[in-house]
């Protein structure tokens, strides 16, 4: 019994796509063939992500929301080639405008503290309220309006930088 008080939770870190390691375009067209297959990534946040993954401290997942079935086939063409050896059991796709928190629930059990790593301050609320830990990514397009004054990463910031805050905080 005593030992169970000495066992930690697996650190769950899910994290956006569109503004996290992707750049967000304002007034972009997501509707156009390949817009998301020809996505640049975010060179620091592609290393933040490699170094998360191999790390046995966490379990790691994308969690990201699309628009329709083409947008949804490339994100994960981004992903793989971006990602070499990457499992689709890595991503978690949530319909546009739905609570990612509702899509993740199932995984939160007693094994695991969970941490959503976005953009989008409305996503972030809604997975406090709900009980899990928010990062705000700040990617130099967002955060214009003061709404979040909760945990926070610079996307352009070194990746040690971004995993200490990470560590400290969750």
């Amino acid at each position: 019994m005593i030992a169970k008080m000495f066992l930690k939770k697996k650190k769950l870190i899910l994290m956006d796509l569109d503004g996290t390691i992707f750049p967000w375009e304002w007034g972009a067209d997501y509707t156009v063939p390949g817009y998301f297959e020809n996505l640049q990534i975010i060179h620091s946040m592609k290393l933040l992500v490699d170094i998360l993954r191999n790390d046995k401290r966490y379990v790691f997942k994308f969690c990201t929301a699309y628009t329709s079935e083409q947008a949804k086939k490339e994100k994960i063409v981004s992903l793989i080639r971006n990602f070499p050896g990457l499992s689709l059991d890595e991503i978690i796709f949530v319909p546009y405008g739905e609570s990612k928190y509702d899509y993740v629930k199932n995984l939160l059990d007693k094994k695991y503290s969970v941490c959503l790593i976005d953009d989008y301050s409305h996503n972030l609320f809604d997975f406090k309220s709900k009980g899990g830990n928010a990062i705000k990514a700040m990617n130099g397009v967002n955060g214009t309006k003061g709404t979040w004054t909760g945990a926070s990463i610079d996307v352009y910031a070194n990746p040690s930088k971004n995993l200490r805050y990470i560590e400290n905080y969750f």
